[in-house]
């Protein structure tokens, strides 16, 4: 599978995470106040930073999440076809 498919995959259970987010996130913060929402804040975090660190172009190591321009990099949620950095090809 493409490190593409694999990035789009992920992208889709972020918002299915989205969707759901009253239940596992809201609610818990309702109910217990701030300690009950900070499980699911790390988990939150952890899923972007996940999207940054976990999915990589094979030829130079640059995420697929973000978009060089120059010596800044700008994050979104969809992923590129081709790498940022080396313009590699990340649909096969």
């Amino acid at each position: 599978m493409s490190l593409y498919r694999k990035s789009w995959l992920f992208m889709a259970w972020i918002m299915l995470l989205f969707i759901t987010s009253p239940f596992w996130l809201f609610l818990p913060f309702v109910r217990w106040g701030l300690i009950g929402a900070l499980p699911g804040a790390a988990f939150w975090l952890a899923h972007g930073a996940a999207a940054l660190w976990l999915f990589r172009c094979p030829e130079c190591g640059t995420s697929p999440f973000t978009t060089r321009i120059g010596f800044m990099a700008i994050s979104h949620p969809w992923p590129r076809r081709s790498c940022s950095k080396c313009e590699q090809d990340l649909t096969v």
